[in-house]
């Protein structure tokens, strides 16, 4: 059997310390209070990272670069704008596809450039198609004769089908000088004339 022994009562002042008493921190207080300055010096570490990864190429970021780079690294924050934002296209092509027929007549099918929000779900399917004619030539003849059947009247005869790639270039933010525009022959097809 274990027994206590009890310490005396020490006197307690009005204000509920100890006479004498020197107020001493629990060890467990100690650690808490180093977990918060490792934890808040992480959080202010990881933002000043985060902020000279988000700023643009400048003097500032240059020289911040070397240091912080390892630390970037560790915690993933080492992506730029790029990631999110790549460089736009310079370059907007789009397809027309003509028809001539017997009569004289020439049509014009192309892809539609409406680009609204509602529409868009619609516009996708098509931009990806144009996508795969510019990419792919095997395409082009199945895809010319689907726009022949599109555009021709009962009563016509179609003479020739060419698809045209019409592709203008847009100069740099800040740079002078005009649009350049370039069209090339991407499918030629004649048809035979019937006696």
């Amino acid at each position: 059997m274990v027994t206590y022994a009890r310490r005396p009562p020490k006197e307690v002042a009005e204000d509920g310390v100890e006479e004498g008493a020197v107020e001493e921190r629990p060890r467990s207080d100690r650690w808490s209070r180093l977990r918060e300055v490792m934890v808040s010096g992480f959080i202010i570490i990881a933002l000043i990272v985060a902020a000279v990864w988000s700023i643009p190429d400048s003097p500032i970021k240059r020289a911040l670069n070397p240091s912080l780079l390892p630390v970037a690294r560790a915690t993933g924050l080492d992506q730029s704008w790029r990631m999110f934002s790549p460089d736009p296209p310079r370059a907007v092509s789009e397809i027309e596809t003509y028809v001539q027929f017997d009569s004289g007549l020439r049509r014009v099918w192309t892809f539609d450039r409406d680009r609204d929000i509602l529409g868009s779900f619609h516009y996708d399917r098509w931009r990806k198609l144009k996508e795969q004619l510019l990419n792919e030539a095997q395409l082009r003849p199945a895809f010319a004769m689907w726009v022949v059947r599109q555009l021709t009247q009962p009563g016509e005869k179609p003479l020739r089908v060419w698809m045209v790639r019409d592709t203008r270039t847009t100069p740099a933010p800040g740079a002078d000088g005009p649009n350049k525009r370039e069209r090339k022959l991407l499918y030629d097809r004649i048809f035979e004339k019937a006696s």
